[in-house]
Protein backbone atom coordinates (compact mmCIF):
# COMPACT_ATOMS: atom_id res chain seq x y z
CA UNK A 1 0.00 0.00 0.00
CA UNK A 2 2.50 2.41 0.90
CA UNK A 3 4.66 1.46 -2.04
CA UNK A 4 1.75 2.16 -4.36
CA UNK A 5 1.03 5.30 -2.79
CA UNK A 6 4.77 6.71 -2.77
CA UNK A 7 4.55 5.24 -6.91
CA UNK A 8 1.60 7.31 -7.62
CA UNK A 9 2.81 10.54 -5.94
CA UNK A 10 6.31 9.84 -7.63
CA UNK A 11 4.46 10.06 -10.96
CA UNK A 12 2.48 13.15 -10.39
CA UNK A 13 4.63 15.05 -9.36
CA UNK A 14 7.19 13.98 -12.22
CA UNK A 15 4.10 14.63 -14.94
CA UNK A 16 3.41 17.86 -13.58
CA UNK A 17 7.44 19.09 -13.79
CA UNK A 18 7.75 17.33 -17.15
CA UNK A 19 4.66 19.38 -18.44
CA UNK A 20 5.25 22.51 -16.87
CA UNK A 21 9.27 22.39 -18.66
CA UNK A 22 7.13 21.53 -22.34
CA UNK A 23 5.16 24.79 -21.53
CA UNK A 24 8.24 26.70 -21.67
CA UNK A 25 6.57 30.13 -20.67
CA UNK A 26 8.39 33.12 -19.52
CA UNK A 27 8.73 33.70 -15.82
CA UNK A 28 6.98 36.81 -14.59
CA UNK A 29 8.15 38.09 -11.38
CA UNK A 30 5.57 39.84 -8.86
CA UNK A 31 4.47 43.17 -9.77
CA UNK A 32 5.92 45.62 -6.67
CA UNK A 33 5.75 49.02 -6.15
CA UNK A 34 9.02 49.49 -4.86
CA UNK A 35 8.94 53.23 -5.24
CA UNK A 36 5.85 53.39 -3.26
CA UNK A 37 7.36 51.18 -0.61
CA UNK A 38 10.52 53.00 -0.48
CA UNK A 39 8.78 56.23 0.04
CA UNK A 40 7.25 54.89 3.04
CA UNK A 41 10.11 54.10 4.57
CA UNK A 42 11.29 57.19 4.53
CA UNK A 43 8.23 58.69 5.85
CA UNK A 44 8.48 56.42 8.43
CA UNK A 45 12.38 57.45 9.21
CA UNK A 46 11.27 61.00 9.25
CA UNK A 47 8.28 60.34 11.84
CA UNK A 48 10.70 57.93 14.02
CA UNK A 49 13.20 60.88 13.96
CA UNK A 50 10.99 63.60 14.96
CA UNK A 51 9.84 61.58 17.91
CA UNK A 52 13.85 61.13 18.52
CA UNK A 53 14.57 64.65 18.88
CA UNK A 54 10.96 65.52 21.16
CA UNK A 55 12.38 62.56 23.00
CA UNK A 56 16.13 64.12 23.03
CA UNK A 57 14.49 67.64 24.65
CA UNK A 58 12.29 65.82 26.95
CA UNK A 59 15.98 63.92 28.40
CA UNK A 60 17.68 67.12 28.33
CA UNK A 61 15.04 68.86 30.35
CA UNK A 62 14.92 65.94 32.74
CA UNK A 63 18.80 65.76 33.31
CA UNK A 64 18.05 69.61 33.84
CA UNK A 65 15.92 68.57 36.22
CA UNK A 66 18.08 66.05 38.03
CA UNK A 67 20.94 69.01 38.48
CA UNK A 68 18.71 71.23 40.14
CA UNK A 69 17.23 68.44 41.97
CA UNK A 70 20.67 67.74 43.06
CA UNK A 71 21.44 71.45 44.13
CA UNK A 72 18.62 71.30 46.49
CA UNK A 73 19.55 67.94 48.30
CA UNK A 74 23.39 68.77 48.44
CA UNK A 75 21.96 72.44 49.55
CA UNK A 76 19.21 70.71 52.38
CA UNK A 77 22.48 68.13 53.45
CA UNK A 78 24.17 71.40 54.26
CA UNK A 79 21.56 73.33 56.02
CA UNK A 80 21.21 70.42 57.85
CA UNK A 81 24.48 69.83 59.18
CA UNK A 82 24.51 73.63 60.48
CA UNK A 83 20.94 73.05 62.19
CA UNK A 84 22.76 70.04 63.79
CA UNK A 85 25.77 72.53 64.89
CA UNK A 86 23.43 75.00 65.90
CA UNK A 87 21.87 72.58 68.22
CA UNK A 88 24.44 71.21 69.27
CA UNK A 89 25.74 74.99 70.68
CA UNK A 90 22.29 75.70 71.70
CA UNK A 91 23.00 72.30 73.55
CA UNK A 92 25.76 73.57 75.09
CA UNK A 93 24.56 77.08 76.48
CA UNK A 94 21.54 75.36 77.81
CA UNK A 95 24.23 73.31 79.96
CA UNK A 96 26.32 76.34 80.23
CA UNK A 97 22.97 78.45 81.92
CA UNK A 98 21.95 75.25 83.70
CA UNK A 99 25.69 75.14 85.95
CA UNK A 100 25.09 78.78 86.17
CA UNK A 101 21.69 78.85 87.40
CA UNK A 102 22.60 75.86 89.95
CA UNK A 103 25.38 77.83 91.32
CA UNK A 104 23.23 80.99 91.79
CA UNK A 105 20.73 79.36 93.82
CA UNK A 106 23.21 77.55 95.71
CA UNK A 107 24.57 80.90 96.31
CA UNK A 108 20.89 81.99 97.85
CA UNK A 109 20.53 79.32 99.14
CA UNK A 110 23.75 79.63 101.10
CA UNK A 111 22.22 83.29 102.12
CA UNK A 112 19.15 82.30 103.49
CA UNK A 113 21.30 79.94 105.85
CA UNK A 114 23.11 82.80 107.37
CA UNK A 115 20.01 85.20 107.49
CA UNK A 116 18.45 82.51 109.57
CA UNK A 117 21.79 82.09 111.88
CA UNK A 118 21.90 84.53 114.95
CA UNK A 119 25.55 84.53 115.58
CA UNK A 120 28.24 85.96 113.17
CA UNK A 121 28.05 89.89 111.67
CA UNK A 122 27.65 88.55 107.94
CA UNK A 123 23.94 87.98 107.84
CA UNK A 124 21.40 90.62 106.54
CA UNK A 125 19.73 90.83 110.59
CA UNK A 126 23.12 92.04 112.22
CA UNK A 127 23.56 94.43 108.90
CA UNK A 128 20.28 95.76 109.68
CA UNK A 129 20.49 95.81 113.41
CA UNK A 130 23.45 97.37 113.42
CA UNK A 131 22.01 100.78 112.02
CA UNK A 132 23.58 103.71 114.38
CA UNK A 133 19.67 105.52 113.15
CA UNK A 134 16.21 105.30 111.51
CA UNK A 135 17.66 106.58 108.35
CA UNK A 136 20.61 104.70 108.37
CA UNK A 137 17.98 101.63 109.12
CA UNK A 138 15.84 102.04 106.31
CA UNK A 139 18.73 102.58 104.12
CA UNK A 140 20.06 99.45 105.03
CA UNK A 141 16.57 97.75 104.90
CA UNK A 142 16.62 99.04 101.19
CA UNK A 143 19.88 98.04 99.88
CA UNK A 144 18.89 94.59 101.86
CA UNK A 145 16.11 94.37 99.52
CA UNK A 146 17.90 95.03 96.50
CA UNK A 147 20.02 92.59 97.07
CA UNK A 148 17.05 90.42 96.73
CA UNK A 149 15.24 91.35 94.08
CA UNK A 150 18.84 91.47 92.33
CA UNK A 151 19.51 87.92 93.07
CA UNK A 152 15.26 87.07 92.30
CA UNK A 153 15.71 89.35 88.78
CA UNK A 154 19.21 87.43 87.96
CA UNK A 155 17.66 84.26 88.09
CA UNK A 156 14.42 84.86 86.61
CA UNK A 157 16.57 86.32 83.68
CA UNK A 158 18.81 83.04 83.55
CA UNK A 159 15.41 81.23 83.62
CA UNK A 160 13.99 83.33 81.21
CA UNK A 161 17.56 82.85 78.63
CA UNK A 162 17.49 79.28 79.20
CA UNK A 163 13.74 79.60 78.05
CA UNK A 164 14.72 81.08 75.22
CA UNK A 165 17.47 79.16 74.27
CA UNK A 166 15.53 75.56 74.91
CA UNK A 167 12.63 77.92 72.44
CA UNK A 168 15.55 78.85 69.65
CA UNK A 169 16.54 74.63 70.10
CA UNK A 170 12.66 73.58 69.39
CA UNK A 171 12.29 75.62 66.37
CA UNK A 172 15.68 75.05 64.90
CA UNK A 173 14.88 71.02 65.89
CA UNK A 174 11.24 71.82 63.83
CA UNK A 175 13.00 73.48 61.07
CA UNK A 176 15.45 70.48 60.84
CA UNK A 177 12.80 68.03 60.35
CA UNK A 178 10.88 69.92 57.92
CA UNK A 179 14.38 70.05 56.31
CA UNK A 180 14.36 66.03 56.34
CA UNK A 181 10.40 65.71 55.53
CA UNK A 182 11.77 68.16 52.18
CA UNK A 183 14.48 65.73 51.73
CA UNK A 184 12.47 62.84 51.63
CA UNK A 185 10.20 64.43 49.25
CA UNK A 186 12.96 65.42 47.14
CA UNK A 187 13.95 61.62 47.02
CA UNK A 188 10.59 60.65 46.25
CA UNK A 189 10.78 63.62 43.38
CA UNK A 190 14.26 61.98 42.37
CA UNK A 191 13.24 58.30 42.46
CA UNK A 192 10.45 59.44 40.24
CA UNK A 193 12.38 61.59 37.70
CA UNK A 194 15.09 58.60 37.42
CA UNK A 195 12.49 56.53 36.71
CA UNK A 196 10.96 58.55 33.95
CA UNK A 197 14.16 59.16 32.76
CA UNK A 198 15.12 55.59 32.43
CA UNK A 199 11.87 54.92 30.54
CA UNK A 200 12.69 57.69 28.15
CA UNK A 201 15.95 56.79 27.84
CA UNK A 202 14.63 53.17 26.72
CA UNK A 203 12.27 55.32 24.36
CA UNK A 204 15.31 57.08 22.80
CA UNK A 205 17.26 53.56 22.63
CA UNK A 206 14.48 51.88 21.06
CA UNK A 207 14.01 54.89 18.57
CA UNK A 208 17.67 54.49 17.90
CA UNK A 209 17.54 51.19 16.96
CA UNK A 210 13.95 51.59 15.28
CA UNK A 211 15.84 54.09 13.30
CA UNK A 212 18.53 52.05 11.72
CA UNK A 213 16.19 49.55 11.43
CA UNK A 214 14.49 51.42 9.05
CA UNK A 215 17.25 53.02 7.01
CA UNK A 216 18.57 49.41 6.49
CA UNK A 217 14.99 48.18 5.04
CA UNK A 218 15.48 50.88 3.07
CA UNK A 219 18.56 50.19 1.49
CA UNK A 220 17.79 46.55 1.20
CA UNK A 221 14.34 47.64 -0.59
CA UNK A 222 17.02 50.00 -2.71
CA UNK A 223 19.01 47.25 -3.49
CA UNK A 224 16.18 45.01 -3.88
CA UNK A 225 14.52 47.17 -6.43
CA UNK A 226 17.80 47.12 -8.41
CA UNK A 227 18.26 43.17 -8.59
CA UNK A 228 14.76 43.12 -9.49
CA UNK A 229 15.20 45.35 -12.63
CA UNK A 230 18.34 43.84 -13.54
CA UNK A 231 16.17 40.25 -13.43
CA UNK A 232 13.78 41.53 -15.54
CA UNK A 233 16.52 42.57 -18.08
CA UNK A 234 18.37 39.23 -18.36
CA UNK A 235 14.84 37.86 -18.32
CA UNK A 236 13.61 39.55 -21.04
CA UNK A 237 16.86 39.15 -23.20
CA UNK A 238 17.11 35.42 -22.78
CA UNK A 239 13.41 35.08 -23.61
CA UNK A 240 13.41 34.25 -27.25
CA UNK A 241 16.21 32.00 -26.48
CA UNK A 242 14.58 30.03 -23.94
CA UNK A 243 11.42 29.78 -26.49
CA UNK A 244 13.64 28.65 -28.93
CA UNK A 245 15.02 25.90 -26.89
CA UNK A 246 11.65 24.71 -25.69
CA UNK A 247 9.84 24.42 -29.33
CA UNK A 248 13.49 22.49 -30.34
CA UNK A 249 13.03 19.76 -27.55
CA UNK A 250 9.12 19.70 -27.96
CA UNK A 251 10.32 18.62 -31.48
CA UNK A 252 12.66 16.11 -30.68
CA UNK A 253 11.60 12.49 -29.76
CA UNK A 254 10.76 13.37 -26.23
CA UNK A 255 8.86 10.56 -24.92
CA UNK A 256 11.15 7.70 -25.16
CA UNK A 257 13.57 10.52 -22.55
CA UNK A 258 11.06 10.89 -20.29
CA UNK A 259 9.91 7.02 -19.78
CA UNK A 260 13.68 6.73 -19.18
CA UNK A 261 13.32 9.34 -16.34
CA UNK A 262 10.23 7.79 -15.28
CA UNK A 263 11.79 4.32 -14.75
CA UNK A 264 14.49 5.58 -13.05
CA UNK A 265 12.46 7.53 -10.43
CA UNK A 266 10.10 4.41 -10.43
CA UNK A 267 13.07 2.36 -9.34
CA UNK A 268 14.58 4.84 -6.91
CA UNK A 269 11.35 5.16 -5.09
CA UNK A 270 10.93 0.96 -4.86
CA UNK A 271 14.53 1.12 -3.32
CA UNK A 272 13.25 3.44 -1.09
CA UNK A 273 10.49 1.28 -0.03
CA UNK A 274 12.55 -1.82 0.19
CA UNK A 275 14.35 0.01 2.73
CA UNK A 276 11.70 1.28 4.97
CA UNK A 277 10.14 -2.49 4.55
CA UNK A 278 13.81 -3.09 5.73
CA UNK A 279 13.86 -0.93 8.13
CA UNK A 280 10.53 -1.85 9.75
CA UNK A 281 11.63 -5.47 10.18
CA UNK A 282 14.31 -4.99 11.69
CA UNK A 283 12.56 -2.32 14.15
CA UNK A 284 9.77 -5.19 14.73
CA UNK A 285 13.01 -7.82 15.14
CA UNK A 286 14.24 -5.58 17.89
CA UNK A 287 10.52 -5.04 20.08
CA UNK A 288 10.62 -9.22 19.73
CA UNK A 289 13.83 -9.21 21.25
CA UNK A 290 13.12 -6.48 23.94
CA UNK A 291 9.77 -8.62 24.63
CA UNK A 292 11.90 -11.86 25.15
CA UNK A 293 14.35 -10.14 27.64
CA UNK A 294 11.78 -8.34 29.55
CA UNK A 295 10.42 -11.74 29.76
CA UNK A 296 13.44 -13.44 30.79
CA UNK A 297 13.81 -11.18 33.40
CA UNK A 298 10.10 -11.70 35.04
CA UNK A 299 10.89 -15.27 35.15
CA UNK A 300 14.25 -15.00 36.69
CA UNK A 301 12.60 -12.47 39.13
CA UNK A 302 10.04 -15.13 39.60
CA UNK A 303 12.74 -17.88 39.96
CA UNK A 304 14.39 -15.89 42.88
CA UNK A 305 11.68 -14.84 44.39
CA UNK A 306 10.92 -19.32 44.93
CA UNK A 307 14.33 -19.64 46.31
CA UNK A 308 14.27 -16.63 48.61
CA UNK A 309 10.99 -18.38 49.97
CA UNK A 310 12.00 -21.84 49.90
CA UNK A 311 15.61 -20.35 52.06
CA UNK A 312 13.19 -18.94 54.28
CA UNK A 313 10.52 -21.35 54.70
CA UNK A 314 13.90 -23.52 55.28
CA UNK A 315 15.09 -21.04 57.97
CA UNK A 316 11.54 -21.10 60.20
CA UNK A 317 11.61 -24.74 60.40
CA UNK A 318 10.86 -25.85 64.20
CA UNK A 319 14.04 -27.47 66.20
CA UNK A 320 14.01 -31.40 66.29
CA UNK A 321 12.74 -32.14 70.27
CA UNK A 322 15.52 -33.35 72.67
CA UNK A 323 16.00 -36.49 73.46
CA UNK A 324 14.62 -37.13 77.16
CA UNK A 325 16.87 -39.85 79.23
CA UNK A 326 14.27 -42.45 80.46
CA UNK A 327 13.66 -42.36 83.94
CA UNK A 328 14.12 -46.42 85.87
CA UNK A 329 11.15 -47.29 87.35
CA UNK A 330 11.40 -48.51 91.35
CA UNK A 331 9.37 -51.79 91.68
CA UNK A 332 6.48 -50.93 93.85
CA UNK A 333 7.33 -53.45 96.18
CA UNK A 334 9.91 -52.62 96.89
CA UNK A 335 9.84 -49.20 98.77
CA UNK A 336 7.86 -48.78 101.87
CA UNK A 337 4.60 -47.14 102.01
CA UNK A 338 5.07 -44.24 104.61
CA UNK A 339 8.90 -43.80 103.10
CA UNK A 340 7.15 -43.02 99.84
CA UNK A 341 4.74 -40.62 100.72
CA UNK A 342 7.44 -38.38 102.57
CA UNK A 343 9.52 -38.44 99.89
CA UNK A 344 6.89 -36.91 97.71
CA UNK A 345 6.21 -34.50 100.24
CA UNK A 346 9.66 -33.36 100.11
CA UNK A 347 10.22 -33.30 96.85
CA UNK A 348 7.30 -31.31 96.25
CA UNK A 349 7.95 -28.61 98.63
CA UNK A 350 11.23 -28.17 96.69
CA UNK A 351 9.86 -28.33 93.47
CA UNK A 352 7.35 -25.54 94.69
CA UNK A 353 10.31 -23.50 96.22
CA UNK A 354 12.36 -23.71 93.22
CA UNK A 355 8.83 -22.60 91.12
CA UNK A 356 8.90 -19.55 93.42
CA UNK A 357 12.16 -18.73 93.20
CA UNK A 358 11.68 -18.90 89.29
CA UNK A 359 8.67 -16.70 89.28
CA UNK A 360 10.79 -14.13 91.34
CA UNK A 361 13.74 -14.01 89.46
CA UNK A 362 11.26 -13.69 86.59
CA UNK A 363 9.74 -10.83 87.77
CA UNK A 364 12.90 -9.19 88.67
CA UNK A 365 14.58 -9.66 85.37
CA UNK A 366 11.30 -8.22 83.83
CA UNK A 367 11.34 -5.30 86.26
CA UNK A 368 15.26 -4.35 85.42
CA UNK A 369 14.47 -5.17 81.17
CA UNK A 370 11.30 -2.42 81.81
CA UNK A 371 14.07 0.07 83.74
CA UNK A 372 16.71 -0.58 80.91
CA UNK A 373 13.80 -0.46 78.57
CA UNK A 374 13.13 3.54 80.27
CA UNK A 375 16.28 4.41 80.58
CA UNK A 376 17.10 3.54 76.51
CA UNK A 377 13.70 5.40 75.96
CA UNK A 378 14.85 8.42 77.22
CA UNK A 379 18.16 8.36 76.14
CA UNK A 380 17.11 7.58 72.72
CA UNK A 381 14.29 10.99 72.92
CA UNK A 382 17.03 13.13 74.59
CA UNK A 383 19.52 12.46 71.69
CA UNK A 384 16.21 12.53 69.33
CA UNK A 385 15.79 16.25 70.52
CA UNK A 386 19.28 17.33 70.49
CA UNK A 387 19.61 15.95 66.75
CA UNK A 388 16.23 17.79 66.17
CA UNK A 389 17.78 21.05 67.69
CA UNK A 390 20.88 20.57 65.72
CA UNK A 391 19.19 20.07 62.76
CA UNK A 392 16.84 22.89 63.47
CA UNK A 393 19.77 25.22 64.22
CA UNK A 394 21.81 23.77 61.32
CA UNK A 395 18.86 24.90 59.32
CA UNK A 396 18.62 28.21 60.14
CA UNK A 397 22.00 29.08 59.83
CA UNK A 398 21.54 27.37 56.13
CA UNK A 399 18.62 29.44 55.30
CA UNK A 400 20.26 32.87 56.88
CA UNK A 401 23.70 31.96 54.97
CA UNK A 402 21.42 31.00 51.72
CA UNK A 403 19.54 34.24 52.12
CA UNK A 404 22.74 36.27 52.86
CA UNK A 405 24.16 34.63 49.28
CA UNK A 406 21.04 35.27 47.27
CA UNK A 407 21.34 38.38 48.49
CA UNK A 408 25.21 38.78 47.15
CA UNK A 409 24.14 36.96 43.89
CA UNK A 410 21.51 39.55 43.00
CA UNK A 411 23.58 42.50 43.80
CA UNK A 412 26.48 41.49 41.52
CA UNK A 413 23.89 40.34 38.31
CA UNK A 414 24.22 44.80 38.36
CA UNK A 415 28.10 44.96 38.33
CA UNK A 416 28.74 47.48 35.72
CA UNK A 417 25.60 49.08 35.77
CA UNK A 418 26.31 52.82 34.97
CA UNK A 419 26.34 55.50 38.05
CA UNK A 420 23.30 58.21 37.80
CA UNK A 421 22.22 60.17 40.72
CA UNK A 422 18.95 59.35 42.27
CA UNK A 423 18.89 55.68 39.91
CA UNK A 424 17.08 53.16 41.80
CA UNK A 425 16.45 50.95 38.99
CA UNK A 426 18.87 48.47 36.81
CA UNK A 427 19.05 51.25 34.35
CA UNK A 428 20.90 52.98 36.98
CA UNK A 429 22.33 53.09 40.35
CA UNK A 430 23.02 55.83 42.74
CA UNK A 431 25.15 53.92 45.91
CA UNK A 432 21.37 53.67 48.17
CA UNK A 433 19.20 52.96 45.41
CA UNK A 434 21.21 50.18 44.75
CA UNK A 435 21.36 48.69 48.36
CA UNK A 436 17.67 49.75 48.45
CA UNK A 437 16.59 47.88 45.09
CA UNK A 438 18.53 44.45 46.07
CA UNK A 439 17.20 44.72 49.82
CA UNK A 440 13.71 45.27 48.30
CA UNK A 441 14.36 42.53 45.75
CA UNK A 442 15.86 40.00 47.91
CA UNK A 443 13.99 40.35 51.01
CA UNK A 444 10.92 42.33 50.15
CA UNK A 445 11.83 45.21 52.59
CA UNK A 446 12.02 48.76 52.18
CA UNK A 447 15.24 50.20 54.00
CA UNK A 448 14.46 53.84 52.59
CA UNK A 449 15.78 55.49 49.48
CA UNK A 450 18.72 57.81 50.97
CA UNK A 451 21.04 56.87 53.80
CA UNK A 452 19.84 59.27 55.85
CA UNK A 453 16.78 56.96 56.40
CA UNK A 454 18.60 53.70 55.57
CA UNK A 455 20.96 54.36 58.63
CA UNK A 456 18.17 53.88 61.00
CA UNK A 457 16.54 50.78 59.41
CA UNK A 458 19.01 48.41 61.85
CA UNK A 459 21.53 48.15 64.44
CA UNK A 460 25.09 49.96 63.97
CA UNK A 461 28.47 47.88 64.65
CA UNK A 462 31.87 48.28 64.17
CA UNK A 463 33.62 48.15 61.10
CA UNK A 464 35.20 45.15 62.12
CA UNK A 465 32.53 43.14 62.98
CA UNK A 466 31.11 43.89 59.38
CA UNK A 467 29.92 40.41 57.90
CA UNK A 468 28.09 39.32 54.26
CA UNK A 469 25.40 41.10 54.08
CA UNK A 470 25.50 44.22 56.58
CA UNK A 471 25.90 47.84 55.35
CA UNK A 472 28.95 50.09 55.01
CA UNK A 473 27.97 53.83 56.28
CA UNK A 474 30.63 57.16 55.32
CA UNK A 475 29.69 60.00 57.39
CA UNK A 476 31.03 63.70 57.74
CA UNK A 477 30.04 65.23 61.20
CA UNK A 478 27.18 63.04 61.71
CA UNK A 479 25.36 63.18 58.36
CA UNK A 480 25.88 59.60 56.16
CA UNK A 481 26.33 60.50 52.65
CA UNK A 482 27.56 57.11 51.44
CA UNK A 483 26.45 53.48 51.61
CA UNK A 484 28.01 50.02 50.59
CA UNK A 485 27.14 47.02 50.58
CA UNK A 486 29.19 43.99 52.94
CA UNK A 487 29.96 41.13 50.86
CA UNK A 488 32.44 39.81 53.26
CA UNK A 489 36.30 40.01 54.04
CA UNK A 490 36.52 43.53 53.68
CA UNK A 491 35.28 43.91 50.44
CA UNK A 492 31.78 45.66 49.57
CA UNK A 493 29.49 46.61 46.32
CA UNK A 494 29.05 49.97 45.79
CA UNK A 495 27.52 52.85 43.20
CA UNK A 496 30.36 54.73 43.27
CA UNK A 497 30.16 58.46 41.31
CA UNK A 498 29.00 59.70 37.52
CA UNK A 499 31.41 57.80 34.92
CA UNK A 500 32.45 54.90 36.91
CA UNK A 501 29.93 52.22 37.26
CA UNK A 502 29.07 49.91 40.35
CA UNK A 503 31.94 47.69 41.29
CA UNK A 504 33.46 45.93 43.89
CA UNK A 505 35.82 48.11 46.61
CA UNK A 506 37.85 47.09 49.41
CA UNK A 507 37.88 48.38 53.05
CA UNK A 508 41.04 50.80 53.52
CA UNK A 509 42.70 53.88 55.51
CA UNK A 510 41.97 56.57 53.19
CA UNK A 511 38.37 55.92 52.51
CA UNK A 512 37.58 54.14 55.52
CA UNK A 513 34.08 53.32 55.99
CA UNK A 514 32.86 55.31 59.74
CA UNK A 515 30.52 52.39 60.50
CA UNK A 516 28.38 49.56 59.87
CA UNK A 517 24.93 48.54 59.87
CA UNK A 518 23.01 44.77 60.35
CA UNK A 519 19.39 45.45 58.61
CA UNK A 520 16.60 44.23 60.82
CA UNK A 521 14.87 41.73 58.28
Amino acid sequence: MKKSSNKNLFKTLFTSAAALTAVASPIVASAQDYDTMINDTQAQIDNLSAEQSSVYTELQNAYAQIEALKAQADELLNDIDADDAKLEDLNQEIKTLEEVIEKRQALLAKQARKVQVSAGTSNYLNYVASSKSVSDLVGRVDVVNRLVEANKDMISAQKEDKEAVESKKSETQATKDEKVAKMDELEGLKADLATQTANKEAAYNQLTNDLNLAADQKQALINEKAAYEEQLRIEAANQAALEASVAAAAQADSQAELDAQYQAALAQAEAQDAAIQEAQAQAEQAQAEQAAAEQAAQEAEAAAAEAQAQADAAAGQPAAPAEVAPVEEVPAEEVAPAETDQTVTEEQAQVDAAAQEAAAAEAQAQADAAAQQAAADQAAAEAQAKREAANAAAEAAEAASANVNTLIANAEKYIGTPYVWGGKSPSGFDCSGFVQYVFKETYGIDIGGWTGAQQNSGTQIPVSEAQAGDLYFWSDGGSTYHVALATGNGNYLHAVDFGTPLKYSQVNSYFAPSFALRVNK
